[in-house]
């Protein structure tokens, strides 16, 4: 990436712009998205030294989703923006609860990781052990993030509803992402014991 006086140029930075702005364009569900997309990342790249070919295709598919995804999350933020400027509260509640849906899908590419995070955790070369460890941790920080993000939106959308219409499927889907992080917690812990 090449250097300037204003830093560094690319659209990694362009993008870390956007993400410091506060026109709301892009926000945490984006940066959770990212996050998993980099975690993805690096169980291709350690997939490809470690010959796992079914966890490098894998990887590619969620790479590719979460960046989607992250795209994507201008839209769900902007509906949400809208739907609260409007006031009106039956248009809150959608848009809460389309945002809290958008940011769960983004967890649970990270959670859907887990099989080849625990196998790469077992089978790769020490020296590509701490990569792995980063991929955890990344996949556990999305989880997280996504979770806080869904939370927020649930409440927002009860606040503005008369009823739990629509909860709780979405309330499942975040005791998941609960487990799923306990798990990524496990697995680092194991892990990072063996560096």
């Amino acid at each position: 990436m090449a250097a300037t006086d204003d830093g560094p140029e690319g659209r990694i930075a362009e993008w870390m712009a956007r993400l410091a702005d506060d026109s709301g364009e892009v926000g945490g569900g984006a940066a959770c998205a990212v996050v998993v997309a980099t975690s993805a990342a690096l169980v291709e790249m350690v997939g490809r030294y470690a010959d796992a070919d079914p966890a490098v295709a894998r990887a590619g598919v969620v790479r590719r989703a979460a960046l989607r995804a992250a795209e994507d999350d201008g839209a769900v933020s902007a509906a949400l923006g809208g739907a609260l400027r409007s006031g009106d509260d039956e248009e809150i509640r959608r848009a809460a609860l389309v945002s809290a849906r958008s940011a769960v899908a983004v967890g649970e590419l990270a959670a859907g990781m887990l099989p080849d995070l625990d196998a790469l955790a077992d089978e790769a070369a020490g020296y590509l052990l701490p990569d792995v460890v980063v991929a955890i941790e990344s996949a556990a920080a999305a989880v997280s993030g996504t979770h806080a993000i869904a939370a927020a939106d649930r409440r927002l959308a009860l606040a503005h509803a008369a009823d739990h219409a629509g909860v709780g499927e979405l309330d499942a889907r975040m005791r998941a992402l609960v487990a799923a992080r306990r798990r990524l917690d496990e697995l680092r812990d194991s892990a990072s014991g063996r560096l």
